[in-house]
């Protein structure tokens, strides 16, 4: 398959000559030509968490979508063949007016093609589905989703809690909130409930989705967990997805939080964690109950250090447990 993208550099007639290339072969051929700016004319609208259903039909079709979004704005596409196994989907993203190129992604046959993007200005985008070959047809989902809108829909989630939800449909995610202080320990694990093909994704961002914490994705059918020392106080909002866009499933979503410092899982610091950590170090006694609740130095291990340092923040006016 031959195929060329191009601007073209002058207004006139432009004549394209067809051949092989060896010159020793004969065939029919199809020769398709699209036009962005024409294609962009006929562009239907797609909103912010919407899923649609098109087509790329005949060979070398183009489709077109507009959406409208605001700087800064954190958004998901995914486009998904339908039923045909060697359908390689193209995503093209222009910004407004088509002055701004941004992304062009295609992964290759029946692969779901997907974009995490920053939106660099506020206008009117351009989305171009294609076959990247043109030499397949094929139906598709294509989903639009904005972090910035699920947010707005967000349930949410305490401290040590259990919850069911589900991813439905192609290309949905769900959001949630907690509330927690800096350097406090927080567990959260997605479990998909039914289907063996379902990649659980799990995004954690800071206060304001300001800043990015974590994406994790562990595969078909596994458990997505997080184990992480909080940056700073504030509401972090989860996301959860399915990472590929082409799986629905049930899920459960658990939070468990516990303390920095807190090597005998009571919900304090004091001087019992000291001599918990003392007896675990050099006695035979018990682990931490939570081991990187014991880390209160943030070395990466535990030892002596991390007793002088908790004697050193009861008694001493030391810094703080550090299990960032």
């Amino acid at each position: 398959m031959a195929f060329v993208d191009l601007e073209l550099p002058e207004t006139g007639d432009y004549a394209i000559f067809v051949s092989e290339d060896n010159g020793d072969q004969t065939d029919s051929y199809f020769l398709s030509l699209q036009c962005r700016r024409d294609v962009l004319a006929e562009a239907d609208t797609i909103k912010y968490d919407t899923l649609l259903m098109d087509s790329v039909n005949p060979y070398g079709d183009m489709d077109a979508f507009i959406f409208s979004g605001i700087s800064a704005d954190l958004v998901t596409l995914r486009l998904m063949p339908m039923t045909n196994n060697n359908f390689n989907a193209r995503l093209e993203i222009w910004g407004p007016s088509l002055d701004t190129f941004v992304m062009d992604y295609s992964y290759g046959a029946n692969q779901v093609a997907f974009v995490d993007l920053e939106l660099p200005e506020t206008g009117d985008y351009a989305i171009f589905v294609s076959e990247d070959n043109g030499n397949q047809t094929d139906s598709y989902f294509l989903s639009l989703q904005c972090r910035r809108d699920v947010l707005a829909e967000a349930g949410l989630i305490g401290c040590d809690s259990l919850l069911d939800d589900s991813i439905n449909p192609y290309g949905d995610i769900d959001a949630f909130v907690f509330c927690s202080d800096m350097g406090n320990l927080i567990t959260l694990s997605v479990q998909p409930m039914t289907n063996n093909n379902f990649n659980a994704r799990l995004e954690i961002w800071g206060p304001l989705l300001d800043t990015f914490v974590m994406d994790y994705s562990y595969g078909a059918n596994q458990v997505a967990f997080v184990d992480l020392g909080l940056p700073e106080t504030g509401n972090y909002a989860v996301f959860v997805s399915e990472d590929n866009g082409d799986q629905i499933d049930s899920y459960r979503l658990s939070l468990e939080c516990y303390l920095c410092g807190d090597v005998n899982g009571n919900g304090s610091v004091n001087i019992l964690d000291v001599t918990y950590l003392i007896s675990y170090l050099y006695k035979g006694g018990p682990a931490p109950i939570h081991e990187k609740a014991a880390d209160v130095n943030n070395s990466g291990g535990i030892n002596l250090l991390d007793v002088t340092y908790l004697i050193s923040y009861l008694y001493k006016g030391g810094p703080e447990p550090d299990c960032s």
